[in-house]
């Protein structure tokens, strides 16, 4: 996979989160929980709505972060779709979590992907 260092330079708490989300998603790639079609499921809902919120890798590292953000809906979402009791818990747990993280991370990769396969400007 891509390394977070690539021609988009990381300030410090860029890179942490960034190695938050690569962390969760190393996690939930080696548990079995990772051949679950609901996990796969939440991954994917929650990837298409970063697509439609981040079109920029600054967008996505800011959106994360964002007070009283998408954050919040998205763990709801994953966690409704795991277990419905989960779903209405104040506290979810580590696989939604994990779940929400990788999405984030799979949207970096398919930004700096595209930063990649775009034509130098001059």
């Amino acid at each position: 996979m891509t390394s977070s260092a690539s021609a988009f330079p990381l300030a410090g708490c860029y890179k942490a989160r960034l190695d938050l989300w690569r962390s969760a998603s190393i996690e939930l790639s080696i548990g079995p929980e990772i051949t679950d079609p609901l996990v796969q499921t939440g991954i994917e809902a929650v990837l298409a709505l970063l697509r439609a919120d981040a079109r920029t890798l600054t967008a996505l590292l800011d959106l994360y972060g964002q007070p009283h953000g998408p954050l919040g809906s998205q763990l709801h979402l994953v966690g409704s779709l795991l277990d419905s009791a989960q779903a209405r818990s104040e506290q979810p747990v580590r696989l939604c979590w994990w779940v929400v993280k990788t999405a984030y991370y799979r949207r970096w990769l398919e930004l700096n992907r595209s930063l990649d396969t775009q034509p130098p400007n001059g």
